[in-house]
């Protein structure tokens, strides 16, 4: 998710003693909208959520695949009968794929994984698959770019955008990242990189939430508010932001508050908030949730 950095950056600090105040750019509104089309875009990619038709689990040994009843693992009937073979091993993965596939781009028949490598992109016709680790669990996670949903989706609702919810905040690094378990909606429990702590001010209350790791110079922040269960998601929202340069003050923008994947599709494995993330705030912000159709 491409985030803009401006939109949290532009600080101003009032007189002393006084809580500081963000400022947003003249074309704010332009640059939401653009934010919610590239979003909108990304879950609409044919490798997006919304293609996303298996997460397929597997077991020690081998786990040939494809839509045929004598397979391991049995995926849509509308694709092809046989697909390949993961043999699992430990911690390590060989495939064995049939004549048409291609990895990563390239035609191939066969490859092997070993941890720290990055997982290849697998793909026959409409169906593309790679393999994600979620603990000491592996799966494949499958893709369909021809389903219709992909041309249906609606675009997705939102409150209107208010600067009041874009808050100053104050960024407190862990001394050194750590890792904790964060429990996921399936029940695991994923060692997740913390990297601080957002204290962001509301209502002159200030209320501190833990951030993680979320790619290259970002945060990641997953929680819940007044809203969750009622017109936002249930299980809470994710917000991504900049990873401030040092300790100290910054602002966050709520209006940038999004669904997890899970509000997508049930194949996604979202990681739910952790202990304390959960704002005691009506915070009509962000994406809303309109529930199952």
């Amino acid at each position: 998710m491409r985030i803009f950095p401006f939109l949290y950056l532009i600080l101003i600090l009032a007189a002393c003693h006084s809580p500081q105040a963000c400022l947003v750019p003249d074309d704010y509104a332009q640059q939401q909208q653009t934010w919610r089309d590239e979003r909108f875009s990304e879950l609409l990619a044919p490798t997006g959520w919304i293609a996303l038709v298996g997460l397929h689990w597997l077991a020690p040994g081998q786990n040939a695949f494809g839509s045929d009843s004598t397979n391991q693992i049995i995926i849509s009937p509308a694709a092809p009968a046989h697909l390949g073979t993961f043999t699992l091993d430990g911690n390590r993965i060989s495939a064995q794929l049939e004549p048409g596939v291609s990895v990563d781009g390239t035609p191939a028949t066969q490859w092997t994984w070993a941890p720290g490598q990055p997982m290849p992109m697998m793909q026959k016709d409409q169906w593309t698959w790679t393999l994600i680790e979620r603990g000491s669990r592996y799966a494949i996670r499958l893709w369909d770019t021809s389903i219709p949903m992909r041309i249906r989706m609606r675009p997705i609702p939102h409150y209107p955008d208010d600067v009041k919810w874009v808050l100053p905040a104050r960024w407190i690094p862990a001394a050194q990242p750590e890792t904790q378990l964060v429990r996921n909606a399936l029940g695991m429990d994923v060692p997740t990189t913390v990297l601080g702590k957002m204290a962001l001010s509301w209502e002159g209350n200030t209320h501190e939430l833990l951030a993680f790791e979320g790619g290259e110079n970002q945060l990641f922040i997953i929680f819940t508010d007044q809203t969750s269960g009622e017109t936002s998601y249930p299980a809470g929202r994710y917000l991504y932001c900049p990873k401030p340069a040092t300790a100290g003050p910054t602002c966050l923008d709520f209006n940038q508050a999004q669904s997890p994947p899970c509000a997508f599709t049930e194949y996604a494995t979202c990681l739910l908030p952790p202990p304390g993330n959960d704002l005691p705030i009506n915070l009509t912000a962000g994406e809303m949730y309109e529930g199952e159709d």
